[in-house]
């Protein structure tokens, strides 16, 4: 397992705020499958990835699950509540999950005492802002469902894909229904698109294992 110590948003940081992340955090191991925190709690904590992977989603009677972030070591989980607001999110353990929380006031002293720190904290935050525009973009063109998918997948190889002899694995559990809620479609269109690149030798997901065994068409796929 990870520790915080190997992970960038300590390594940059002062020395000050190292001895601080070292004894104000609280270790907080979740299962996969069970939440973190849900959308609506009021949560006074920020959190931050050791190891294992998360998906960031909302919910809503109208639309279903929409998943929106896949994330992994070494990124926060929440820093949006720093605002005080009740969270907007809800967060789902992939795999087995281990995080460390911080009092926000902690993460806000942090953030005033150290600008390396600081900057990782705006940085997080920017990314996701920078996704989010993303998102919508793709969500107003006339982009082809089976391109999106398949970009969506080469995105998860490209951040998260292990290496291996003939194909690239993603290291956690990737299963159509997962995939669907990040695509906002339903599951049995989603399932036909990736039979169909399974067919054409590009891409396999069996029993939530995923392999990519060709970046470069996968990329290009649906064009």
């Amino acid at each position: 397992m990870n520790s915080i110590v190997d992970l960038d948003i300590y390594k940059n940081a002062s020395q000050k705020t190292q001895n601080a992340l070292l004894e104000n955090g609280s270790i907080v191991k979740i299962k996969k499958g069970e939440y973190l925190f849900n959308i609506r709690d009021k949560v006074n904590v920020v959190y931050l990835i050791i190891s294992g992977y998360a998906v960031l989603s909302r919910d809503s009677d109208e639309h279903g699950i929409r998943n929106i972030f896949l994330l992994g070591a070494g990124s926060l989980l929440n820093e949006v509540i720093l605002d005080g607001v009740s969270a907007s999110i809800s967060c789902l353990a992939l795999s087995d999950l281990t995080v460390i929380g911080y009092p926000r006031s902690d993460i806000l002293g942090m953030m005033k005492a150290d600008f390396s720190f600081n900057r990782y904290v705006i940085n997080s935050m920017a990314l996701k802002i920078r996704k989010l525009y993303h998102m919508l973009e793709i969500s107003t063109k006339s982009t082809h469902l089976d391109h999106q998918t398949a970009s969506r997948i080469w995105k998860f190889a490209r951040d998260f894909g292990i290496k291996r002899d003939g194909y690239v694995q993603i290291p956690f559990e990737l299963r159509i229904t997962l995939l669907a809620g990040f695509m906002g479609s339903n599951r049995e269109t989603i399932s036909r698109i990736v039979k169909q690149m399974s067919e054409a030798g590009i891409v396999s997901i069996e029993k939530g294992e995923c392999r990519i065994y060709d970046l470069d068409r996968l990329k290009d796929y649906g064009r």
